[in-house]
């Protein structure tokens, strides 16, 4: 799993090696939530281990550390919180287990708030219990215009669309609007996966679609590709999985924009051990937001 390694705001993560299975899985969820994270996976090779760290730590924007009986044992964990508190970064301690904060740790951070994610089952749900805790600038921007061209912002927004039989259940929906002029906006496509996941859509390509062979635009053609990441609501049981949505776009020159979705495919899938060997529409859940995806490609 790769480490951030731009020049945006970012999360320094702290922990100790013997909690790396767990610390993984939270750090993938958080990465679904395009959230800029770095740890020691990103460690230049050649480069001095401490020098490295400690640049890290430096030009982060927050410092994430996952406090258990190995970390606190860990004199590398140690040197990294004091570090990161010598240097002024925002700290966010995740306690991981119920081992007892040493006094002195507590006494360095002073009124620093400890999240306790210890007792709420599989790692993979911490992502979504801290990154409340986390600084906003260090998510990349999901609503910005992916495309403007010809007058016209394309956007794509996840609208919150709650049950009117149940106002805690809330369907996360994608949706592709544009905006020509200056004028209002116009929606050009809606997906809307249902009720039972919590999800998240980034922009991965924008293209103007051309050919080799042809020096000119294609109709103000455009290849879109957002990626969506669904992970399902606890207590359901059932696979997280991302899809990749395939659209082409054509801007129409002054006329109004169109967009076609023309294909969609599931790119990665985390099977909890009872539906391990299965496939998406073998699973109740996501069996039901395969459905509504064939339903929009159809």
């Amino acid at each position: 799993m790769k480490a951030y390694s731009g020049k945006d705001p970012f999360v320094f993560v702290s922990y100790a090696h013997a909690d790396r299975e767990q610390v993984e899985l939270a750090i993938a969820s958080l990465k679904r939530k395009m959230c800029r994270v770095w740890y020691d996976e990103g460690l230049t090779p050649g480069e001095s281990w401490n020098d490295d760290l400690a640049r890290h730590i430096k030009e982060c924007s927050c410092f994430l550390v996952f406090l258990s009986a190995s970390s606190m044992a860990s004199s590398y964990v140690k040197s990294e919180i004091n570090y990161a508190i010598s240097k002024g970064r925002a700290v966010v301690p995740v306690r991981i287990d119920t081992s007892e904060i040493p006094e002195g740790l507590e006494f360095a951070l002073g009124t620093v708030q400890f999240l306790n994610v210890a007792g709420e089952g599989d790692a993979w749900k911490w992502g979504k219990l801290i990154a409340p805790h986390l600084p906003g600038g260090v998510f990349a921007p999901l609503l910005k215009p992916y495309l403007s061209v010809g007058g016209c912002d394309f956007f794509m927004e996840r609208a919150d669309v709650v049950s009117p039989n149940d106002p805690d259940r809330v369907s996360n929906d994608l949706r592709l609007t544009v905006r020509r002029c200056g004028g209002d906006e116009e929606e050009l496509f809606r997906f809307a996966p249902g009720f039972a996941y919590d999800a998240d859509y980034v922009v991965t390509q924008c293209s103007e679609i051309s050919d080799d062979y042809y020096v000119g635009r294609i109709q103000g053609s455009y290849l879109v590709h957002i990626l969506g990441k669904f992970e399902l609501d606890y207590p359901l049981t059932g696979p997280d999985f991302d899809v990749l949505f395939i659209f082409v776009l054509r801007t129409n020159g002054g006329e109004v924009p169109t967009i076609r979705f023309v294909d969609y495919q599931v790119v990665s899938m985390i099977q909890p051990t009872l539906y391990e060997g299965r496939s998406l529409a073998d699973s109740a859940w996501g069996g039901t937001v395969k459905a509504r995806l064939d339903k929009a490609l159809a």
